[in-house]
């Protein structure tokens, strides 16, 4: 399978291994923000509307709530809270246009549908 720039191989005959993924480091911020209630949860780089990150922040404990955050090493914003808890985050880059699409999915819990949506963003 051809996936972008990162051929697989077969492992075992049914599951496909990215090349690049033992020697892949995935770029992580010098500065995660402090949200007071919330602990960290993941962040993806974006670049765009003047900030290099955009992050996940979950309520302490088990309340259903999540903050969607955009920082830089200096100043951060809350774009978002929401009702439900975020487990992670990607985010895709149009090839023709200069939005970036955000995917979002919840936490998995037993029994209970995982929230899952996509949304675009100018960063404006």
């Amino acid at each position: 399978m051809q996936v972008a720039y990162s051929p697989t191989k077969s492992v075992n005959g049914r599951i496909g291994e990215a090349i690049f993924n033992s020697s892949y480091v995935e770029h992580e911020p010098a500065y995660w923000p402090d949200i007071p209630g919330y602990r960290f949860i993941t962040a993806k780089e974006v670049h765009v509307g003047g900030y290099a990150w955009l992050g996940v922040w979950n309520a302490e404990g088990v309340t259903e709530r999540s903050k969607i955050i955009v920082y830089d090493g200096q100043r951060h914003t809350v774009l978002a809270t929401l009702p439900l808890r975020i487990g992670g985050i990607d985010i895709t880059p149009e090839i023709h246009t200069v939005h970036q699409w955000i995917t979002l999915i919840g936490e998995g819990k037993p029994a209970k549908p995982v929230p899952w949506f996509q949304v675009s963003w100018l960063g404006r």
